[in-house]
């Protein structure tokens, strides 16, 4: 990455805080975060062993040992985001895997 682009990033992170902001891949995979986005991942996560390397937020939310059990009305959010993610078109090899990673 250009070193101006992640310099605009980092001050990005910064001005944002008091309020938590991930910078992701079009896959979910956390690239980096503010101090806020860390504390509320951390903070929603049953077994934060289990979040994997780059941590990825889609996996998080279907992953029983991270922050599925935080999540309301689970099994129609998982519906939505799961119809959402092959209709518009960004259905990916991370997608497709979750239900091999999945507990």
């Amino acid at each position: 990455m250009p070193p101006i682009i992640a310099q605009t990033i980092d001050r990005m992170l910064a001005h944002h805080e008091p309020y938590p902001m991930f910078v992701m891949t079009r896959t979910y995979d956390v690239l980096k975060t503010n101090t806020a986005a860390t504390r509320v991942l951390g903070g929603m996560l049953l077994d934060p062993s289990a979040i994997g390397d780059p941590p990825n937020l889609m996996r998080a939310l279907f992953d029983g040992r991270l922050a599925r059990a935080f999540v309301v009305d689970w099994e129609r959010t998982a519906r939505q985001l799961t119809r959402d993610q092959f209709s518009n078109g960004s259905y990916s090899t991370t997608s497709t895997s979750l239900g091999g990673s999945v507990r």
